[in-house]
């Protein structure tokens, strides 16, 4: 949780994934990340966000 004067934000994430490494460096990543993030007057803009759900990445390295 990061705050300041007159705002706060916050978030997380798991994920669990796969790596093949032999022939090269790939992976599929699936998880679930939540944010918040509130805001008050800051530059005259106020804010009150959440955000959550699910994810999938995919990682090719080379």
């Amino acid at each position: 949780m990061v705050k300041y004067d007159g705002g706060r934000y916050t978030g997380s994430a798991g994920k669990f994934g796969w790596q093949m490494h032999p022939l090269a460096d790939f992976g599929l990543n699936i998880g679930y990340r939540e944010m918040s993030l509130q805001v008050e007057n800051f530059d005259g803009i106020s804010a009150d966000l959440d955000i959550s759900g699910l994810f999938a990445s995919a990682t090719f390295h080379f």
